[in-house]
């Protein structure tokens, strides 16, 4: 008896230990998530634990505590489990607490954060994946900078540098001897005695186990603009009150034999016409007045993506247009921009920058200095240019990656959000990207709810209200079976109620290694039964025309 109550034990405890390894490696949203925070977790608890004192509390709320010192006054984030010597007149900002904590002392502004490595060596990561621009000699002198004060290492093993020219920056990394470490970052003007201000700020710092969570004090809705036009407003209330999909269609040669000869050919075996089309303007280039004018005819409503690169994200150590708009040297560029989608005066969707919560866009955080800030004056400096000539014809859309890149607090896509007057539209993305990189980047196939339901869990707490839009997705055949990818994410679509319409990528991404190596075919009609899977979904689907009836 005795030894079968054993056997039995025994067994249930391999079936439990078999769960959690399932439940570890697999590709749930809810799963991942926790898998990260335990990580995160065992790094926290390894910290030493806050020591009380005995100085004056000055003020004090759930995860914050400022205390009078002989300097001025001590900030104890308990949230962020760090505290810091700051100035008697500083201004605490915690209302990003969950990401980053800002903290204002006249003309300087400190940012600081507690970030979580993936890799063992925690410098070598944050010099990589978070410096790796700033301190690049071509990227600095190609973006009107220099590194003024070089890299200095510290005795706790961290370091600090500092950039300038028209804009001025200093960073830190601060080890903590776990995968866990502290980015700060300081913006200030050219004649601020940064490295006496940074000098204390470091020595002054110190870390501890956090038992408290940060918070997001920010409710977000969509503010309709007073200046649109009946048309777009129409146009856009058809997209926030419909319950089913606006599908639409990008394909390679768009100007020309896309929109000319692929995609009529597509439409005319999927016998479906599709109401959006996604056309990439690259920046400088004329508003595309006939194209659009083309489309709008055709019944099509174009979303219109526009990246701040002068090398399609190429070149990233190169040149970015992305501080020269910010430095307000590129203003009459964007104004022949908005002079043309005036002229052509229809609704059409346009999607600024998209992906800038990455390291692969010029006009990225990573590659921007580091402070997604640049990224939001960029994009309200664009919003009040189309304001002041007219254009109100542009539905915005704020498009970050479905994944930061690096996985940064300071790089969350919610530090790059311009705000609810700049913003009508919530565009996601997430590509089944196959298997071709598997050993390389590590790919996994990922179905089409794997991808999703971590954007929704990840959107929704911030943009519940909002109409989403898928702005571009596909799947890759490598790896997997496409035509039941394409079924499964008709019969899963529409478990996103806030998605209203959905653009699928009809082109494929090569190996730029071996240029005529496909890596990833995402063409719909690669072969009769992928085609056919589509076509049949798009049967089950109720999907009109965009444009005003």
């Amino acid at each position: 008896m005795k030894r079968k109550l054993l056997f039995g034990i025994l067994f249930l405890c391999l079936i439990s230990v078999g769960i959690l390894f399932f439940l570890y490696q697999g590709q749930n949203a809810t799963v991942m998530k926790w898998k990260d925070e335990l990580k995160i977790a065992l790094c926290n608890w390894k910290l030493p634990s806050y020591q009380e004192t005995s100085a004056k509390v000055l003020e004090e709320g759930k995860t914050y505590r400022t205390e009078q010192s002989k300097t001025g006054k001590r900030l104890i984030d308990f949230a962020n489990g760090f505290s810091v010597e700051i100035s008697e007149n500083a201004i605490v900002d915690l209302s990003r607490s969950l990401m980053v904590t800002e903290i204002k002392e006249d003309d300087l502004l400190i940012r600081i954060s507690r970030e979580y490595s993936t890799e063992k060596d925690t410098r070598k990561y944050c010099s990589w994946y978070f410096d790796r621009f700033m301190t690049d000699e071509t990227h600095l002198q190609e973006n009107g900078l220099k590194l003024v004060h070089p890299v200095t290492d510290r005795p706790d093993g961290g370091y600090w540098f500092s950039v300038g020219g028209q804009e001025c920056y200093s960073y830190a990394f601060i080890p903590t001897g776990t995968k866990l470490f502290y980015r700060i970052l300081l913006r200030y003007p050219k004649e601020y005695p940064v490295k006496e201000r940074m000098e204390a700020l470091l020595d002054s710092f110190s870390y501890f186990r956090s038992e408290e969570r940060g918070e997001y004090q920010w409710k977000h809705s969509p503010v309709i603009p007073e200046e649109w036009s009946s048309e777009t407003k129409e146009v856009y209330r058809k997209l926030q009150k419909t319950d089913s999909v606006y599908w639409g269609i990008f394909a390679d040669k768009m100007l020309t034999e896309g929109i000319e000869r692929i995609i009529p050919e597509l439409e005319q075996k999927l016998e479906f016409s599709f109401p959006v089309v996604l056309y990439y303007l690259p920046y400088g280039d004329a508003f595309p007045v006939e194209f659009m004018q083309k489309n709008y005819e055709d019944g099509k409503i174009v979303e219109l993506t526009c990246q701040l690169s002068g090398y399609s994200n190429e070149k990233l150590f190169g040149f970015t247009p992305q501080l020269s708009v910010y430095r307000g040297l590129e203003d009459e560029t964007i104004r022949k921009m908005a002079r043309g989608a005036k002229k052509f005066g229809h609704p059409f969707l346009f999607r600024l920058n998209n992906e800038m919560n990455s390291d692969w866009t010029n006009y990225s955080g990573v590659t921007v200095l580091g402070d997604p800030d640049i990224y939001v004056e960029v994009w309200r400096r664009f919003y009040r240019i189309f304001q002041e000539e007219g254009v109100e014809n542009a539905i915005w859309i704020f498009n970050p990656n479905d994944r930061d890149y690096p996985p940064a607090n300071w790089n969350h896509f919610m530090a790059y959000y311009p705000g609810d007057e700049y913003v009508q539209m919530i565009g996601v993305t997430g590509y089944n990207t196959g298997t071709y990189y598997k050993e390389t980047k590590n790919e996994t196939w990922r179905e089409f709810d794997v991808i999703y339901n971590r954007i929704r869990d990840r959107m929704m707490p911030y943009f519940s209200e909002y109409p989403w839009m898928i702005t571009e997705f596909s799947s890759s055949s490598i790896g997997g079976n496409k035509e039941r990818w394409i079924r499964k994410m008709f019969a899963q679509i529409r478990k996103y109620p806030n998605i209203k319409s959905a653009v699928w990528f009809h082109f494929a991404d090569f190996d730029p290694e071996q240029p005529e190596t496909v890596a990833r075919p995402y063409w719909l009609d690669e072969t009769e039964e992928t085609l056919h899977a589509f076509k049949e979904g798009l049967q089950t689907q109720k999907s009109g025309n965009l444009q005003c009836d």
